[in-house]
């Protein structure tokens, strides 16, 4: 059979083309034998005396609404794809360790330092606060942290959407480690009052992060997980949970080895706050060339 002998037997009926369910239809011969269309194509390639505008024309007047040219996806870039979004995954999981095991171990520590005794030494004491300031501060922090879960968080997710936020979440937390050093480079005749009212912006940072956190690495764990939704959730779940479990331990082991060796906490909450920006600078950096 030559290229333009079949192109006279070929019909091609309505019900073919609704029967494939918007696939690629059989093209009916003549005798009512259903052949595939990319058999057709094949027949038309092997006969010596087709050519390519041949095999274009007969394949448009042949089938002209049931043949869909679908567009085929590069390889390349889809492997290339499919490896960003694995290792944007990873890194959220590695940052969700990272921010519980700084925040939680912010959370442990700073009332130790708000409590230690002021010393002549530089960097060495605290701000000598006693247990009831300390605790009016973790008190207000936690209802402005109350009022940002009801009416601010869901607005900033909307505005800056779920990565730059979770982004922002790793850099605010990383920001309130700078509070004690901060507030040990203000000069001694400083009132009480503004390095207390440092320190309680300190504290509304760590709590706003962790609720900025919390909120947006579930969303970024379904969006960049390829398995079920129940997967990635749970293995988010344990990263924080694994940050969490660890943080008291390393932070506290931290302070104590700056306070001993070093002789000032500064050079503590400067690697904290170091080491909590990190995974924020690193995530915005993979969001902007991620395809």
């Amino acid at each position: 059979m030559t290229g333009h002998a079949s192109r006279a037997s070929l019909i091609v009926t309505d019900d073919d083309e609704r029967s494939c369910g918007g696939a690629t239809p059989p093209v009916r011969s003549s005798p009512g034998r259903p052949v595939c269309a990319v058999s057709l194509a094949l027949r038309h390639s092997l006969s010596p005396s087709a050519t390519r505008a041949d095999l274009f024309s007969d394949s448009l007047e042949a089938t002209p609404k049931s043949v869909r040219l679908l567009p085929l996806r590069d390889e390349a870039s889809a492997a290339a794809e499919e490896q960003s979004r694995r290792t944007f995954f990873w890194l959220v999981q590695l940052s969700c360790l990272i921010f519980t095991l700084t925040n939680v171990g912010l959370t442990e520590v700073m009332p130790v330092w708000l409590s230690t005794p002021r010393s002549r030494r530089a960097g060495a004491g605290g701000l000598g606060l006693g247990p009831s300031v300390i605790g009016n501060l973790q008190s207000i922090t936690g209802v402005g942290n109350i009022l940002l879960a009801l009416f601010v968080t869901f607005r900033i997710i909307r505005s800056l959407g779920a990565a730059r936020t979770f982004a922002l979440a790793l850099l605010l937390n990383a920001a309130a480690a700078l509070g004690p050093p901060i507030v040990q480079l203000l000069p001694t005749s400083c009132p009480g009052e503004m390095e207390t009212a440092l320190m309680c912006i300190s504290y509304s940072l760590v709590a706003a992060s962790r609720n900025m956190m919390f909120a947006t690495a579930v969303m970024l764990s379904k969006e960049a997980a390829a398995g079920a939704p129940g997967v990635a959730i749970g293995i988010n779940q344990s990263a924080c949970s694994l940050g969490a479990a660890i943080g008291p331990v390393l932070t506290g082991l931290g302070y104590t080895f700056s306070l001993s060796s070093l002789g000032s906490c500064a050079p503590f909450f400067l690697a904290l706050g170091f080491l909590g920006a990190l995974p924020g600078w690193l995530l915005l950096a993979l969001q902007r060339s991620r395809p």
